[in-house]
């Protein structure tokens, strides 16, 4: 989609009526515009970390009244659009919920490598087959490893370089995206432990085969409860400020 429109929509655009313009462009640039809105609320913690710099001045509670509301019509607007949702049917998962935290990593990839002119072969997934039970090279999940360890080595540097301040308020969402790429990360192993299917029932054994991914994995884990533990008292004492 992002090669269309980078590549071919420019150069056809003025043959479309403008009502299939409009529709076009809409379709063709929601992921982009969503996957780099999003990227803008990973990396702004993380810089202001960094810079010891404050987004906004606000206390947390009133940070919470704000959003919330926003959070609260944003589930509003998705239960009132149901009947529109193809396929029909589809409720909100923990797979839905996980994949939403996935994709715009990879949306986000693509429209760097189209940027770049990456080429790579064509190659249709396979649907309705389990997998070999072979190990999951790490290269495949290096972007959720990368976006947990981003944000845990920010909060590293504001604790190492800066101590504590009013900028330390941004450690609990620098904490909360390590979080939400570490159970990205997790989801992901799992679900490759128990889609193998080569024949092997020995649970032992499977995940021995994920034992790099695992480690990592686990590795992460200890690694953002530490920072959790060290942040916990600038933290408190940032979003306690009146």
């Amino acid at each position: 989609m992002i090669e269309v429109l980078l590549r071919h929509t420019p150069r056809l655009l003025r043959r479309y009526r403008p009502r299939q313009a409009l529709q076009f462009l809409f379709a063709q640039t929601w992921y982009t515009f969503w996957s780099v809105s999003m990227l803008i609320l990973f990396v702004l913690p993380l810089a202001a970390l960094v810079l010891d710099w404050r987004i906004a001045q606000v206390h947390y509670l009133d940070f919470l009244g704000h959003s919330l509301p926003m959070t609260g019509a944003a589930a509003l607007i998705w239960l009132w659009s149901r009947p529109w949702h193809v396929p029909a049917g589809v409720r909100l998962t923990w797979r839905g919920v996980v994949l939403h935290a996935a994709r715009w990593v990879i949306v986000l990839s693509a429209l760097v490598q189209v940027v770049l002119r990456v080429k790579k072969p064509y190659m249709i997934t396979k649907k309705g087959v389990g997998g070999d039970g072979a190990a999951l090279p790490l290269g495949l999940v290096a972007p959720y490893i990368a976006m947990a360890v981003l944000p845990l080595a920010a909060c590293w540097y504001y604790l190492t370089v800066y101590g504590s301040g009013p900028t330390a308020g941004n450690l609990l969402f620098a904490l909360q995206d390590a979080l939400v790429f570490l159970l990205v990360l997790a989801f992901v192993v799992v679900q490759e432990v128990l889609a193998a299917t080569d024949g092997e029932p020995r649970l032992a054994v499977r995940l021995r085969r994920q034992a790099r991914t695992l480690t990592t994995t686990g590795l992460l884990a200890v690694a953002l409860v530490a920072t959790a533990i060290a942040s916990g008292h600038p933290l408190w004492t940032a979003i306690s400020l009146v």
